[in-house]
C-alpha cells in the first residue's frame, strides 16, 4: 500500500470549498448550555412552590444539568469523530428540544430532574459541535476569529438570560423560562436540518 499525500490534501480541499454553517447558528448552539442555567436560575423560587420541593431538590434541577453538561463533552468529541459532527449536533439539538418539552410539562419535582440531567446530555453535544465545526471549517486565523465572536455570545448570554429569566418568571412562571429554552433548542434543530 502505497500512501499519497496528494488523496488527504483533495479531502482538505473539498472540506475548505463546503461552506460553513453561518456563525450564529454555532454561537446559538454552544450558548443554549448558558441559556439553559440561566433563565432558570431566577425561577427556582417559583419552581419550588409550583411542584412543592425542598431547597436541594430544586438546585438539583440546576446541578443535575451542569453535571451532565460537563460529562456529556467527554463523549461528544470522540463520537462525532466516529460518525460525524452532523449526526451528534442533530442528536443534541433533538434531545435538548425533547427532555425541554418533557421538563415544560413535568409534574413532579423528580421528573424535571430526570428531564434536565437528558437535557444537559443534549446541550453538551450542541456545545462541543459548535466549537469543533468552526475548527473543521475555518483556516486558522479565520477560526480562532469566529472562536472569539462564540466566545463573546458565550459572555453576554448568561447576563442576559438571568435578566430575562427573572422577567419570564414573574410574567408566566418557571415553565415559560423552560419554553424559551425549548424554542433556542428547536432553533438549533431546524437550523442543523437546513444549514
Amino acid at each position: 500500500v502505497i500512501f499519497r499525500p496528494e488523496c488527504c490534501d483533495l479531502n482538505q480541499q473539498a472540506i475548505a470549498r463546503a461552506a460553513p454553517p453561518p456563525i450564529w447558528m454555532l454561537a446559538l448552539a454552544v450558548s443554549g448550555a448558558n441559556v439553559g442555567i440561566s433563565l432558570l436560575s431566577p425561577a427556582i423560587p417559583d419552581l419550588r412552590a409550583d411542584l412543592m420541593a425542598t431547597a436541594d431538590q430544586a438546585q438539583l434541577v440546576l446541578s443535575a444539568f451542569l453535571v451532565m453538561l460537563g460529562l456529556g463533552q467527554l463523549g461528544a468529541g470522540s463520537l462525532s469523530d466516529r460518525i460525524g459532527r452532523r449526526p451528534v449536533m442533530l442528536f443534541g439539538a433533538l434531545l435538548f428540544s425533547l427532555t425541554g418539552f418533557g421538563a415544560m410539562f413535568a409534574p413532579t419535582i423528580e421528573i424535571l430532574i430526570g428531564m434536565r440531567i437528558l437535557q444537559g446530555l443534549g446541550a453538551a453535544a450542541c456545545m462541543v459541535m459548535g466549537r469543533v465545526i468552526i475548527s473543521d471549517s475555518y483556516q486558522r486565523a479565520e477560526a480562532g476569529k469566529q472562536l472569539s465572536t462564540i466566545t463573546m455570545f458565550q459572555a453576554v448570554v448568561p447576563v442576559l438570560g438571568f435578566a430575562f429569566g427573572g422577567m419570564l418568571a414573574d410574567l408566566v412562571g418557571w415553565r415559560g423560562a423552560v419554553a424559551l429554552m425549548v424554542l433556542t433548542a428547536m432553533t438549533v434543530l431546524i437550523a442543523s436540518l437546513i444549514l
